[in-house]
């Protein structure tokens, strides 16, 4: 298992999923567009799949199917970094990243399980 898949597990213990027990895809796309502590730790996972220089530049530059799409990689990127940053998103973030999070349900799933 690498460091990058078999677990999205978040810190304070709000995801759980794990080897074992698989979280549907379905379900995941809910969590992605209702949970606070699932889009924090979705913004974290994707980021941390952007290449360097995606990150860096905060644009999807590989089409690898990996991370954010062209379409989310600026906001989403702005996001991912004040979350990692330890801050918190404003009401109004929050709502643009339930919106846009649950489509990135099936590889968030692949990270996941590594299938």
């Amino acid at each position: 298992m690498t460091a990058k898949q078999g677990n999205f597990a978040s810190t304070n213990g709000s995801l759980q999923v794990s080897q074992k027990a698989q979280f549907p895809v379905a379900a995941m796309k809910e969590k992605l567009g209702s949970s606070e502590a699932w889009a924090r730790r979705a913004l974290e996972v994707l980021f941390d799949h952007q290449t360097a220089d995606e990150q860096a530049t905060g644009e999807t530059v590989h089409h690898n199917k990996v991370g954010f799409s062209r379409f989310d990689a600026e906001i989403l990127s702005s996001f991912a970094r004040q979350v990692k940053d330890g801050r918190r998103l404003s009401e109004r973030q929050m709502t643009i990243a339930h919106k846009r999070l649950p489509k990135y349900a099936g590889q968030l799933h692949r990270f996941a399980y590594g299938k």
